[in-house]
């Protein structure tokens, strides 16, 4: 088995200003949310106020 890693340089406005570094987990809705881990970087299309719990443990957050 080997191990690889990707870097990516995601550019955008900021909700908060910040960098983050982790595992990136897509989020797709509430199916999702038992795949998630603390650390992980979090990317969704989109947010609801149902998923703030969500973002406590996540290094950052990704939306389109």
């Amino acid at each position: 088995m080997t191990e690889s890693s990707a870097v990516a340089d995601v550019a955008g406005t900021p909700g908060s200003p910040g960098r983050a570094t982790g595992p990136v987990r897509m989020v797709h809705g509430p199916g999702d949310f038992a795949r998630v881990r603390p650390g992980d970087v979090l990317v969704c299309r989109f947010t609801e106020p149902a998923w703030t719990a969500l973002f406590d443990g996540g290094a950052g957050r990704v939306t389109g």
